[in-house]
């Protein structure tokens, strides 16, 4: 299992790539296509429209923590 799988699985995040293109979303599987590793971003909960980005495209990670109100 992926150390960014583990770390931000189930958490909203916003993903930048070494390209700096920026995704936000919810990491939800890792997943090794192509044998590239890499992790699954959802990006919309209702259609469960979503991306593959392989470890070595992620350039940062950051947790965008849900707030309660």
């Amino acid at each position: 299992m992926c150390e960014i799988y583990e770390k931000y699985k189930d958490k909203r995040v916003v993903l930048t790539t070494c390209h700096n293109v920026n995704f936000a979303g919810v990491i939800v599987e890792e997943a090794n296509i192509k044998e590239r590793e890499g992790v699954i971003l959802e990006l919309d909960a209702k259609t469960g429209f979503s991306i593959y980005c392989p470890i070595t495209a992620i350039k940062e990670i950051l947790e965008v923590p849900l707030s309660m109100e």
